[in-house]
């Protein structure tokens, strides 16, 4: 229909061409009150002031939030202004784009508008965009990566270089809508931010059909107390994130007190590919990462490898990674 708004996917870059003068447009945004919905909307020619998200938002009435598919990255990018660190994208006049309203009103005023508002059931799981995000709180170390999931599905990854999901001198972001599977509220949201001295920090979220939701900085580990009074816990390699891999994956161990550890990198065979670790650790969190190469800096094919943490007292512990390319 004449005035609306649409997403294209094309295989080559190409152009539109116009003849005659454009008609004006308006839309009816409808209030999307505690529900993650958007209006669909294209930036008016005549709008010539707008420049990026942040004067979208401002010029559009009771508007608290826009976002845009991202072709290149094939992920959305939401601006939300109480969210810091959001990407105040750039925008250009004929573009589509989605926006948040808080109530009803006609954009731009003085003409009929036509009804925009991407309606879905609130109760259904969406792909829609949503934040998650938090600050940096108690610490002077820079964050290298993070990596996030879903609890009710910790198969599904995003990390630092998934589309939305980003790392800024205000904090942290993460786009729910680059997951592969599509979200709901009522579920958690949990976020591992990797610190430059190798501590990890972990947040959580319990999304809600708003725009965006803060998280709640949470431990990452378990006290060094265990719950049988023993006073300690052993060397414990916690987790892998992600997994399966590509370019990276990031392995967790635990110290309850200094000790020596070494982490061995293995294929099916119990060849040793490379070792990533021999020396004191602890007490806490140590994060080491494998690139998926061996020993001599070489890249290893794609299949099942093994991580193995030799403890001081004599233990192992094991963890499967699979290689993806």
């Amino acid at each position: 229909s004449p005035w609306n708004a649409y997403f294209l996917n094309v295989s080559a870059e190409t152009m539109v061409s116009r003849q005659g003068e454009w008609s004006p447009c308006a839309y009816t945004l409808l209030a999307s009150g505690s529900k993650t919905h958007f209006n669909a909307v294209m930036l008016p020619f005549e709008k010539t002031g707008i420049q990026d998200a942040r004067d979208l938002v401002q010029d559009i009435p009771g508007c608290n939030g826009a976002a845009f598919w991202d072709a290149g990255q094939q992920g959305y990018v939401q601006y939300d202004p109480s969210v810091p660190g959001s990407v105040n994208f750039q925008v250009n006049a004929g573009h589509a784009y989605l926006v948040h309203a808080t109530a009803n009103t006609v954009w731009p005023d003085g003409m009929p508008g036509k009804p925009a508002l991407l309606a879905a059931d609130p109760g259904d799981p969406v792909h829609a965009p949503h934040l998650v995000w938090g600050p940096w709180i108690g610490t002077s170390q820079k964050a290298d990566s993070l990596v996030s999931c879903i609890l009710e599905r910790p198969g599904e990854f995003l990390t630092s270089t998934s589309p939305g999901c980003i790392i800024c001198n205000e904090g942290w972001v993460v786009q729910c809508a680059s997951f592969a599977s599509p979200w709901k509220a009522g579920e958690t949201c949990r976020v591992r931010i990797f610190l430059e001295n190798g501590t990890v920090q972990q947040w959580s979220a319990r999304l809600s059909w708003e725009p965006s939701d803060e998280a709640m900085p949470a431990g990452l580990f378990a006290s060094p107390s265990s719950p049988s009074g023993s006073g300690t816990m052993p060397f414990t390699l916690l987790e892998s994130l992600p997994n399966p891999f590509n370019s990276k994956v990031h392995l967790l161990v635990q110290t309850a007190s200094p000790g020596r550890i070494k982490l061995d990198i293995l294929d099916l065979a119990g060849r040793k590919i490379r070792r990533l670790a021999d020396g004191l650790a602890g007490p806490g969190p140590v994060r080491l990462s494998w690139d998926g190469c061996d020993s001599s800096g070489k890249r290893v094919p794609s299949g099942v490898y093994i991580a193995m943490l030799q403890e001081e007292n004599g233990g192992r512990k094991c963890r499967k990674l699979i290689l993806a390319q």
